[in-house]
């Protein structure tokens, strides 16, 4: 029974790391802070603005 738990989770763990992570946003501003009225947007992984 230890071992059957012990694969699911073992399986889980390999799965989790093998998963693509090219699906994510960074947010970018001008200047020093994030404040109201300070352009920014959000690029993706390949580094296209996805949202201006």
């Amino acid at each position: 029974m230890k071992k059957l738990i012990f694969g699911i989770v073992f399986m889980f763990l390999i799965s989790a790391c093998n998963w693509q992570k090219d699906n994510y946003l960074i947010k970018y501003y001008e200047g020093d802070f994030d404040e109201i009225g300070v352009p920014s947007g959000y690029l993706n992984a390949k580094g296209d603005v996805s949202t201006p």
